[in-house]
């Protein structure tokens, strides 16, 4: 396809050179379009209070309508196609990079994608991570509490028995969460009684490998959901269904011991919950 050969560029204060014709006879510029100027203005004066979810670089709308060399470049990143959604990535959505749409969604980050950005590979989002309150040494229970520190009871399910969450449960970091080699080693231990001799401890994670780091790498997607991570919730949603299932794990355990129907502190039975979100939250492996 032939394109025009000689251009002039309307120069803007932003520009350090003029681009010259390359030679002595020029195209006359375009006629100002007033309406689409107008239009653009509005567009613009209209978003003028809207705060974005993270900071970006604005695109300079008017040099499209100025600059008649733009309408010779075939190029898709130039028309904002930019690089293929695999290649697109949460740090150019950050930068605000001009060159990829703003709409353009991602699949949930891996465990390693984490764990990279926790060790300093990954600054922008790993800046984006602290100001959300996650740092490498943050604990899962202060994004996540656990509000059974002392005896509780669920009448509906025992009317007898009482749970509260053992002290030698382990507190991982996210850093150690996102760590797959490690997070199945921990454990969340719920301590259950009906009176000084009738007495249970549940670890209630038991059977369930990686439910750490299945939480934590949800809950690191979720902060960037729905933009750019096209995940099933944000974080506060992995919150909630993390504490949903600890519930359900328990009012189980309650509901047999109740019943004189308790299988024993290893059954996979009361961690059935727990493994169900798991599966639930790892999208990345899908």
């Amino acid at each position: 396809m032939n394109y025009a050969k000689f251009v002039v560029i309307k120069k803007y204060p932003f520009e350090n050179n003029l681009v010259e014709a390359m030679e002595s006879k020029k195209i006359q510029e375009p006629k100002k379009n007033d309406d689409v100027e107008k239009q653009l203005e509005g567009n613009d004066s209209g978003n003028v209070n809207t705060r974005s979810r993270f900071s970006r670089r604005r695109f300079i709308r008017s040099t499209a309508v100025a600059s008649p060399i733009l309408l010779s470049v075939k190029s898709p990143v130039a028309w904002g196609g930019g690089l293929p959604n695999e290649q697109y990535s949460i740090a150019m959505y950050l930068s605000g990079n001009a060159s990829h749409p703003q709409s353009t969604q991602i699949s949930a980050r891996a465990p390693a994608y984490w764990l990279n950005t926790f060790q300093g590979g990954n600054e922008i989002v790993l800046n984006e991570l602290n100001n959300n309150g996650c740092y490498a040494s943050t604990q899962l229970y202060t994004l996540v509490p656990l509000n059974f520190n002392t005896w509780l009871s669920n009448r509906v399910v025992s009317n007898n028995w009482q749970y509260k969450l053992d002290a030698i449960s382990d507190n991982p970091t996210l850093l150690q969460s996102v760590q797959t080699d490690l997070s199945g080693s921990f454990s969340l231990w719920v301590d259950f009684k009906k009176n000084k001799s009738n007495t249970a401890r549940v670890d209630i994670l038991n059977n369930v490998s990686a439910c750490h780091c299945c939480v934590v790498t949800g809950y690191l997607n979720g902060i960037f959901h729905p933009m750019p991570v096209n995940y099933i919730g944000d974080s506060n949603y992995v919150r909630n269904l993390f504490i949903d299932a600890i519930n359900q794990s328990i009012n189980l355990i309650l509901s047999d011991l109740d019943k004189n129907r308790f299988e024993g502190p290893n059954s996979p039975k009361y961690s059935q919950p727990i493994r169900e979100l798991s599966n639930t939250l790892n999208t990345w492996d899908s």
